[in-house]
């Protein structure tokens, strides 16, 4: 397909009101939508960005605010005398305790400790080893 081709596609799929504004966007002027976007402030941000790209704020934005101290409104009302802690027995500990197993590293020979849940095929290094 040429470029000519191409371009009458796009405009064919276009409808009145998008040739419309297509148009107007080449020509230079301004859509009733973009003119009332531009009249209204946003109200999020008082800050103002010019054609140039030049950014004018507030008085109020405007240098660094001093920080002053205010009055501690914390007041230390003691403990809660009618909350107690009521006596119990802990629950003994039945766990088994951790135990390593010993491998030997595959570069140097020495056997070293590791954990059970680390070990994975034939090939083990020791923590000297492992950076090489």
């Amino acid at each position: 397909m040429t470029q000519d081709a191409i371009l009458e596609a796009i405009l064919n799929s276009l409808t009145d009101e998008q040739k419309q504004k297509l148009v107007a966007s080449f020509i230079g002027e301004k859509s009733h939508e973009q003119v009332e976007q531009q009249q209204q402030p946003d109200k999020k941000s008082s800050s103002k960005v010019n054609e140039d790209f030049t950014v004018t704020r507030e008085e109020s934005q405007r240098g660094k605010q001093t920080v002053k101290a205010k009055k501690n409104q914390w007041t230390d009302d003691g403990e809660d005398k009618d909350i107690s802690t009521p006596m119990f027995e802990k629950t003994p500990r039945v766990r088994k305790p951790h135990k390593m197993e010993v491998v030997e590293c595959h570069v140097c020979g020495k056997e070293f400790k590791i954990d059970p849940k680390f070990i994975h095929g034939s090939y083990h290094r020791c923590s000297r080893c492992g950076g090489r």
